[in-house]
């Protein structure tokens, strides 16, 4: 109920973007899963470094496209990440630096749906 009433006042107030530090306890995880973003691969180093530690195979192959993708497009969206098989894992204990764009309709509405229980 506090994300509700708070985007509604950040929406109303016309905010460009929520910053956030996602923190080693299940923030990480959460974060990512309500749409936030890294702002750029340095902001999301800790957990680049523990994918190369400790994934092996097809899911290490996965994060790295997913990796090499991202930072071609500037469009770090976890989403991926948070839905795949090592994702959970990967990004519980980890921490990153990132934002919601509010003017990226997209972001936003996955964030709103989120919330919602969409």
């Amino acid at each position: 109920q506090i994300f509700k009433n708070l985007i509604k006042q950040y929406e109303n107030a016309d905010i460009d973007e929520i910053r956030i530090f996602a923190n080693k306890d299940i923030g990480s995880y959460a974060w990512a899963k309500y749409g936030f973003k890294p702002y750029d691969k340095s902001s999301f180093s800790k957990v680049i470094e523990k994918a190369n530690k400790t994934l092996k195979g097809n899911d290490l192959k996965d994060f790295d496209n997913w990796l090499k993708n991202a930072e071609a497009k500037k469009d770090f969206d976890l989403s991926e990440i948070v839905n795949s098989k090592f994702g959970k894992e990967l990004l519980l204990d980890s921490e990153w630096s990132g934002k919601l764009e509010m003017k990226n309709k997209i972001d936003l509405q996955k964030f709103k749906d989120y919330i919602n229980g969409n």
